[in-house]
């Protein structure tokens, strides 16, 4: 019996022994991901830095309990990847996160700010808005508390909310959070600010998806005005800006105020070899009969020019295949078109003897 005794106290600390040498190898393991992770997320990287946070999350999940703060520190890095890629599977890590810096750091601590944020945007990926809602509130509340309700943390928190909101089609709380941020980083940092303009820039989006071409321009302007040269275009966020801005005055059929926009886009080295002016807003061509079902087909191919604020002028017509009332429809739609004229010697010219055809092709 006795020696029965020993054997199993043997096995047992043999087994333990085992046990531990696992547990310190899984923990090197976690240890040196995280590291790993560290490194690509702090480039932004995320694509690249998930496997490596998932490793120690998956690991960290066998060898720690829930309550563990090791466990909760990294069930939170790894749920905020998951929201930088836009996965609604971010809830779960996060969700176990809060509840252990709840456990472990109380209700009020300051470490919840971003596991709070970071939780309300899984919720928006997964559609459950009042969870949001009402996480993030928490987390403004939190914020407010400790650096103030005017502070650029709380305006983060509404920026990056709001843009979730605004891709989700919530586009009434989206404008709610974004305009609060906008306003707090014009208070805090000025209306020149990269920051500003990225959080006009979000608003502009929220009403272009809401369809108000207004408010669009506005806050399109907005993001001109916090670039270090407003005339220039020679990023690609610039000139996505003055496209955009182009595209929505075209719109409003006010053709004049896009022409510093256009020629923004015409000055910046991305156009400045073209040989050719570039079509940058095609208008369609439409056909009213006053509710009458008419099947118009054929082709119109027009002779135009194009100036140097990239409006068409000058349209002739070449060739007709179709009805006549086709030649109509076709010289109003191009009439509608805006280009980027071509630039030689530094100097922003027309074009001349320029061709399209616009065909017609009923679709019921």
């Amino acid at each position: 019996m006795k020696k029965t005794l020993i054997l199993i106290a043997l096995l047992s600390v043999g087994f333990q022994a085992t046990v531990k040498a696992q547990d310190q190898d899984q923990q090197a393991i976690i240890a040196n991901a995280t590291t790993k992770f560290f490194v690509l997320s702090s480039q932004e990287k995320w694509l690249e830095a998930k496997p490596f946070v998932q490793q120690a999350y998956e690991l960290g999940v066998t060898i720690y309990a829930d309550s563990d703060p090791k466990f909760g520190q990294i069930a939170y890095h790894y749920g905020a990847v998951q929201v930088a890629l836009r996965e609604a599977s971010s809830l779960l890590p996060l969700t176990q996160a809060k509840d252990n810096f709840q456990q472990n750091l109380g209700n009020d601590s300051l470490q919840l700010i971003p596991v709070l944020g970071d939780l309300a945007l899984a919720h928006i990926l997964s559609g459950n808005f009042e969870q949001a809602e009402s996480h993030l509130e928490r987390a403004i509340e939190l914020a407010s508390d400790e650096y103030g309700e005017n502070s650029t943390m709380v305006a983060n928190l509404s920026s990056r909310a709001g843009r979730e909101f605004s891709e989700a089609g919530n586009y009434t709380l989206a404008e709610e959070l974004q305009d609060q941020a906008y306003e707090i980083y014009q208070g805090v940092l000025g209306s020149t600010s990269p920051t500003t303009g990225q959080v006009a820039y979000q608003l502009s989006e929220t009403f272009r998806l809401k369809q108000n071409i207004y408010g669009q321009v506005t806050f399109l302007k907005k993001t001109v005005e916090s670039f270090d040269q407003p005339t220039k275009a020679e990023t690609e966020f610039e000139r996505s800006v003055h496209t955009k801005l182009v595209e929505a005055y075209q719109a409003l059929d006010k053709p004049k105020r896009a022409t510093k926009h256009v020629l923004a886009l015409a000055t910046s080295s991305e156009y400045k070899d073209k040989l050719e002016p570039t079509l940058l807003v095609k208008a369609n061509a439409t056909y009213s009969s006053r509710g009458e079902r008419t099947e118009l087909e054929g082709f119109v191919l027009l002779k135009f020019d194009v100036d140097s604020n990239g409006m068409v002028r000058n349209i002739d017509l070449l060739e007709l295949e179709g009805d006549r009332k086709l030649v109509r429809l076709a010289i109003d739609a191009l009439e509608g078109y805006r280009y980027i004229p071509i630039v030689r010697n530094d100097k922003v010219e027309g074009s001349k003897g320029l061709e399209t055809k616009i065909v017609f092709k009923w679709s019921a």
